[in-house]
């Protein structure tokens, strides 16, 4: 709070005359228009914006956490809410097709996903549980996993979460799991380009984040092709059950078991994070 309530107009003056040049930004448009009578009415209405050099601040990409850790935080709250992960990948990873489809059996499929059909279907542990690989941009994204449960199940659940998430690396899925993982997949891929405005959004993004010029159009072909093979490849090789950081905020006196019969706990306040 004290670096933000520092920040004064000068400040927000200087980083728009740093940052803001014409040779940093993209112009992105759809829409009913005439092309050549567009582009000169754009140069005409910036003609006078000056490029410059612009020194972007290096940020250092994130260090893996080299063990297992449960962080907890103490709260008086009718359900317990339970986050586990790990780093996953960035969007140069040629494996992020059977990714895709692996998490959407795992968890990212509503469901039809292993975790929900059992933590909510079979057990009534959770109203809402699922899991999604974060792909990363810039740097290295996230795998998580979550969910909130009563008090009382809270020791269990996180033990059922990270045996089906264990579950995913030892023998391959079936046949149907992947065709609706597929069919799930390439089915919604229409609802990113509704409107001209998710369109011409999602170019933008690709041309920023240097995704390769056919990464759109291959798109669904290339999930169309993973196999029962891949998937099993990729769950062995980017789910790392053994290196999750577990965090559960809740009323421990309430907790079915104590969460150190999952391993070494450390306590978290949120006053510490100030």
């Amino acid at each position: 709070m004290a670096t933000v309530s520092a920040i004064t107009r000068q400040d927000l003056i200087d980083f728009h005359r740093r940052y803001y040049r014409p040779n940093n930004m993209i112009l992105a448009i759809a829409g009913d228009f005439q092309q050549e009578e567009l582009l000169a009415k754009l140069e005409q209405a910036f003609a006078g914006w000056q490029q410059a050099e612009v020194k972007l601040p290096s940020v250092q990409p994130p260090t893996p956490a080299a063990n297992p850790e449960i962080l907890f935080s103490p709260k008086q709250i009718s359900q317990s809410v339970i986050r586990m992960g790990h780093l996953g990948i960035d969007k140069s990873n040629p494996d992020l097709y059977p990714i895709r489809v692996m998490d959407s059996i795992l968890g990212s499929n509503g469901f039809n996903s292993r975790l929900m059909a059992e933590i909510r279907t079979n057990r009534g542990l959770a109203y809402s549980v699922g899991s999604y690989f974060d792909i990363g941009r810039c740097f290295i994204g996230t795998f998580e996993a979550q969910t909130e449960t009563k008090a009382g199940a809270t020791v269990k659940t996180i033990r059922l979460m990270e045996d089906i998430i264990a579950g995913m690396r030892k023998e391959q899925v079936t046949d149907e799991e992947l065709q609706l993982a597929k069919d799930s997949i390439v089915n919604s891929f229409i609802f990113g380009f509704t409107n001209p405005a998710s369109v011409v959004s999602q170019q933008a993004r690709l041309e920023y984040y240097g995704y390769p010029p056919e990464y759109l159009e291959k798109y669904r072909e290339r999930i169309s092709g993973v196999t029962k093979g891949d998937v099993l490849r990729v769950a062995q090789q980017y789910l790392h059950p053994d290196r999750l950081i577990r965090v559960v905020v809740g009323e421990q006196e309430k907790f079915d078991e104590p969460l150190t019969a999952l391993g070494n706990v450390r306590e978290v306040r949120p006053e510490q994070a100030r």
